[in-house]
């Protein structure tokens, strides 16, 4: 069995105990993160990038999940400034952001020494309507920059 059948099944079992309803669902039914949440990341300019989401109907991300940090050393990521979204009440975490279907976030980069690329990290996490929640996600993107 593949390791996201895996876990898929762990956190199904795991969140029938707290909702037996939740059991109900297959793993079939549930998309797997990666075609739930499909994330691209590019560059825009040698100090801007851009974060993309397509998001599947069903399911929605989190703002104050999403986090990006460089691992590059001379390239640090400013504070991103996120699109209005739309405002959920969750059980567990009382009124929130969530982002549906497409999502742009632009990432400027406070540039120390110019560089020809970034080591980026993108976490994030998100939810089906269906009341699953996937455990948080994580990419790392290897950027090529332009010329400044």
């Amino acid at each position: 069995m593949p390791f996201l059948a895996i876990l898929q099944m762990i956190l199904l079992c795991a969140l029938s105990q707290m909702n037996p309803s939740a059991f109900a669902l297959s793993e079939k039914e549930l998309l797997p993160p990666d075609q739930a949440f499909k994330v691209s990341a590019k560059a825009i300019s040698a100090d801007q990038l851009e974060i993309s989401w397509e998001i599947a109907d069903g399911y929605y991300l989190y703002r104050d999940k999403i986090l990006f940090k460089s691992k590059t050393e001379h390239l640090q990521t400013k504070t991103p400034v996120f699109p209005a979204g739309e405002t959920k009440h969750d059980e567990n975490f009382g009124d929130v952001i969530i982002y549906r279907n497409n999502l742009q976030i632009p990432v400027a980069l406070a540039v120390e020494n110019a560089g020809s690329s970034i080591q980026l990290l993108v976490q994030y996490q998100g939810c089906a309507d269906k009341g699953i929640c996937y455990p948080p996600q994580k990419k790392i993107f290897d950027i090529p920059l332009p010329a400044a």
